[in-house]
């Protein structure tokens, strides 16, 4: 059989992949979306979507970002608890509005809204196999038979991504990788639905614990580190998480009578601490596969959407000039992290920074605790 054709190939039907399937909505091209998975599909996460998500809608179309608004499997989010290793605490109050919600939900939510507004193709239960960039064209391979070709083709397919490894060569370097565990409890006592919490202990810096409220009274629980503190201190995420639940003193009450609901999960977090080269001859890669996540606060979801925006915006460029060569495509790499990399390198050095500095963070927050100048100058800082 013949490959089925289009101009452009999204691999990957999550947040950057709808993303920018949404922001190619205009441009006259024939677009498809391939998953391996069928939506509703879970994703291990906190369940945290940042202000920069509705930004990030908003840039494409407001009518989108009403959506969001709109869709109801979700809480508000107006606060964030930080709270220190000496247990002392301060909040947070945002001025951008957040929410949370189960990825389950927040990505089929995505991905229905690209389904209706686009007219692109999605193909579910389509895993890639290989794929082959010709002079003239990308030739992707895939798991069930089907091939398919394109112009360009775009790697949203998360941090293992086929594309990132095959294309782009990107590997793992702990130094620039975090690991995490979530579960979901019911009947923990003294959550507030607009109020997350994080908790950070001496023990496992750098790294925290969170506490996030969602609908219909779950609460998204997690922990994470970075992931070469996980190897040299040979930390069980999963067992860490349960013992600081079961002994913190803010914490131990609360979840006394919690109910754990499924098994504790983990998931690893490639993150932005460091710049990568994310495009090249006909490809570009978006989200996770780019190594795009928050060193500070773990987030991916905002900072994903924006490089699905930003490549579709490159796409564009590219077929008006009919010119996919590696160095046009440079011009992606340029755009993302001119967006992204002031904030990714400022939050990898304040990591860097406070690894082993409890003494620091005990500090800061007793100061930013009693003086409402100081919370206003840490919420601009993170």
């Amino acid at each position: 059989m013949d490959p089925t054709s289009y101009d452009v190939i999204i691999v990957g039907a999550g947040p950057a992949g709808t993303t920018c399937a949404l922001a190619l909505k205009h441009a006259g091209l024939r677009v498809a979306v391939l998953d391996k998975a069928t939506f509703p599909r879970d994703k291990i996460c906190g369940d945290a979507i940042p202000g920069s998500v509705v930004k990030a809608l908003k840039a494409i179309d407001p009518k989108y970002a009403a959506a969001l608004e709109a869709f109801s499997e979700k809480v508000t989010i107006r606060s964030t608890r930080v709270v220190a290793p000496n247990n002392r605490y301060f909040d947070i109050h945002w001025k951008n509005i957040a929410y949370n919600s189960p990825r389950l939900d927040f990505d089929n939510f995505l991905f229905e809204l690209a389904q209706q507004e686009t007219k692109a193709d999605f193909y579910q239960e389509t895993a890639l196999r290989s794929v082959a960039i010709d002079p003239d064209k990308v030739v992707i391979s895939c798991e069930n038979g089907q091939e398919f070709q394109s112009a360009i083709v775009v790697g949203c397919g998360g941090a293992h991504s086929i594309l990132a490894k095959q294309l782009a060569h990107i590997q793992v370097d702990r130094q620039h990788h975090m690991g995490a565990v979530r579960a979901y409890y019911k009947q923990v006592s003294g959550i507030r639905d607009e109020l997350t919490e994080i908790y950070l202990l001496k023990t496992y810096l750098p790294g925290y614990l969170w506490v996030f409220p969602l609908p219909h009274g779950r609460v998204n629980v997690g922990f994470g580190m970075l992931s070469q503190t996980i190897s040299e201190r040979k930390v069980n995420l999963g067992n860490a998480l349960k013992d600081i639940i079961a002994t913190h003193p803010l914490l131990k009450e609360r979840f006394s009578k919690a109910v754990l609901e499924g098994p504790i999960k983990g998931f690893g977090l490639p993150t932005g601490s460091r710049k990568l080269k994310v495009s090249g001859e006909r490809f570009l890669l978006c989200g996770d596969a780019a190594s795009l996540i928050d060193p500070i606060s773990g987030d991916g979801i905002g900072n994903a959407m924006w490089s699905g925006k930003i490549a579709a915006d490159q796409i564009i460029q590219c077929v008006q000039q009919q010119n996919f060569s590696a160095e046009m495509m440079s011009a992606y790499d340029d755009a993302l992290y001119a967006k992204l990399w002031p904030e990714l390198s400022k939050h990898a050095a304040l990591q860097k920074f406070l690894s082993n500095k409890s003494w620091v963070i005990n500090w800061g927050v007793s100061l930013a605790a009693g003086n409402k100048y100081i919370r206003r100058w840490v919420q601009s800082k993170v």
